[in-house]
């Protein structure tokens, strides 16, 4: 829902082609994106080029069977993914599967057990990364210098960090287009994933419910208890007693935050320009997901909500 008093901000070209009724927007995953996923899907293989050596050490002439044993719990995880994306697509996957079926604190334990298994292997996975990229070029003699491999391989964690620390942001952009269906509804099936991240949510007005979704997809729940806000006014109380609000009469906004015009309206702050105008992408902003622009000191906000 949008207040009379926010003022209207002027509205960059987009592209208004079909919206799909489930999923992601269409067309938002572009080459650069696609490529990040081809290569984390190599991730099995990767694996295997780890640990084959120690398998065949340790067992010998059992490897074979070692891997075909092991191959099992991991056909029955594949299935069960195939199973669970078909039923409800989210790119939360395992928590957000696991927070909808059991509640918001099981599913805060499955996420962070896999933040534990992948601090557990980083190092020797960074390893690896620096190993293999100088492979891929070429570089025998820096393949073989451990100060070197490791320097590579801090390389690679800092950036998958960075992409990590710009998640809600890129769940954000990858929802612009998504809109009421029919309009004025306040309603449509990936609305209704929105509502999904907060408890007892009913059909309404539904900004909260997208700002909720977004910190949820980002690993970076709402509330206390990741349970989520369908209220801007309980959203901002929330803030405010946990020590996240950032009024806008005492501080600045940063992207990544949320931004929130009294009880009335939340967005998302996708970026900041060095002259202070605001970039936004708000849901339930004239019935869709829509980004915004507010020139310096015209938004209008009452503060924002800083997440990190």
């Amino acid at each position: 829902m949008e207040s009379a008093a926010v003022p209207t901000p002027r509205v960059p070209a987009t592209d208004q082609g079909g919206v799909e009724d489930k999923g992601l927007k269409k067309n938002a995953i572009g080459f650069a994106s696609s490529v990040v996923i081809g290569v984390a899907s190599t991730a099995p293989g990767y694996s295997l080029a780890a640990t084959l050596g120690f398998v065949a050490a340790a067992v010998g002439t059992k490897s074979p069977a070692i891997l075909l044993i092991s191959f099992v719990p991991m056909f029955l995880v594949a299935g069960g993914y195939y199973y669970m994306n078909k039923a409800d697509p989210d790119c939360g996957t395992s928590f957000s599967w696991v927070t909808k079926a059991m509640g918001p604190q099981l599913g805060w334990m499955a996420g962070w057990a896999i933040v534990v298994a992948d601090v557990v292997v980083m190092a020797n996975l960074a390893q690896i990364a620096g190993l293999y990229t100088f492979e891929l070029f070429g570089w025998h003699a820096a393949a073989e210098s451990t100060v070197a491999v490791t320097l590579v391989g801090v390389v690679w964690i800092i950036l998958m960090t960075w992409i990590v620390l710009r998640g809600i942001e890129l769940s954000a952009r990858t929802q612009i287009g998504q809109a009421e269906m029919p309009p004025g509804s306040n309603d449509s099936p990936r609305i209704a994933e929105y509502r999904g991240a907060v408890q007892g949510a009913e059909v309404g007005p539904w900004c909260a419910d997208f700002a909720s979704w977004c910190a949820a997809q980002a690993g970076t729940p709402l509330g206390d208890n990741g349970e989520g806000f369908q209220s801007v006014s309980a959203l901002w109380s929330w803030a405010e007693s946990s020590g996240r609000a950032v009024p806008a009469t005492s501080g600045t906004p940063e992207a990544g935050d949320l931004i929130v015009w009294g009880g009335e309206h939340v967005g998302l702050v996708e970026s900041v320009d060095p002259d202070g105008t605001i970039h936004t992408i708000e849901g339930n902003s004239s019935d869709e997901v829509a980004q915004r622009t507010y020139p310096p000191g015209e938004s209008g906000a009452t503060g924002y909500v800083r997440l990190g």
